[in-house]
């Protein structure tokens, strides 16, 4: 046996070896009654592999005691997920959400954020790109906008516009600076009342949704709302105009006045003389809400 060899069979058994084993084993999926699994990812039997890192303790065997940290885990991170994605949680169920939704984008997205309240980052852009069943579109719409409701607490603001500021400059000047909008402002676009839906969900407990029917979820041509952080750091929502939504979404990104005047002049008829009527008092509404920054 030569000295590679030797260290190789040491290094399970170095703290780092430890650690690895530990990380890997607690964050592979329980079985279908939420114990540890019986065999590790590589076949290996758990508990002659717990036996080799850990003691037994007063009570329990080796395995069992990795067990407990296995649970904790799992139910620890899904229970985050539950909390973050509450309709899309109450459309799922439990069991469906954890087996469908939450065990795969965890094994695909580990935490890696000390702050255990931005797990679900990813959620949504997971479900558009990985889950696979006939309610894709629902659940993804329904992720985007549950994410919107947990992210929009804790988003930091960008310093407002200072209106007293920008009523001294130069009117070109006004029209060729880059605004933006908030971090904490979210628009969205769907053909139904997903807002009402997720209000009358959120009415009554995950397992109550099991049996019973669900919500009349209303379509609605051409619906959308901005959803945003109020003054008392709450989380509102406003109905808008489609008119008012293109011209909000130009800011969404960045952009000057001018080239959102350009904007607005190459759609339509009828949304350009709506955002013309309304255009002023809109600027204004939004400046004095906080909502337009000069900071990305």
């Amino acid at each position: 046996m030569n000295e590679q060899t030797i260290y190789e069979e040491l290094i399970p058994y170095t703290m780092l070896g430890t650690q690895e084993w530990f990380a890997k084993i607690i964050t592979y999926p329980l079985d279908e009654n939420n114990q540890i699994q019986s065999h590790s990812q590589e076949g290996m039997c758990v508990a002659e592999e717990t036996a080799k890192y850990l003691t037994s303790g007063p009570t329990l065997k080796p395995h069992e005691r990795i067990q407990i940290y296995n649970q904790q885990y799992w139910w620890r991170l899904l229970n985050a997920l539950q909390v973050s994605f509450p309709l899309v949680t109450r459309l799922c169920g439990f069991h469906f959400f954890n087996e469908q939704i939450g065990i795969p984008f965890l094994l695909a997205h580990p935490p890696s954020h000390w702050s255990i309240a931005l797990i679900g980052e990813k959620l949504p852009l997971w479900i558009s790109e990985s889950y696979q069943h006939p309610d894709q579109a629902l659940i993804y719409h329904s992720a985007c906008l549950d994410w919107a409701f947990s992210e929009g607490y804790t988003i930091l603001e960008a310093p407002p516009l200072d209106l007293a500021d920008v009523s001294q400059r130069d009117p070109e000047a006004i029209l060729n600076l880059t605004y933006y909008l908030q971090p904490y402002i979210y628009l969205f676009q769907w053909d139904y009342d997903l807002m009402d839906f997720r209000n009358a969900f959120l009415l009554h407990e995950v397992n109550y949704w099991t049996e019973h029917p669900f919500p009349k979820l209303k379509k609605r041509k051409d619906f959308y709302i901005a959803l945003f952080r109020n003054k008392k750091n709450g989380i509102s929502f406003r109905k808008i105009s489609r008119p008012e939504y293109l011209l909000l979404n130009q800011f969404k990104e960045g952009a000057t006045l001018s080239a959102a005047c350009e904007f607005i002049e190459k759609q339509d008829e009828k949304i350009y003389k709506q955002t013309l009527k309304h255009m002023q008092k809109w600027l204004q509404e939004w400046a004095c809400a906080g909502w337009l920054t000069e900071s990305r």
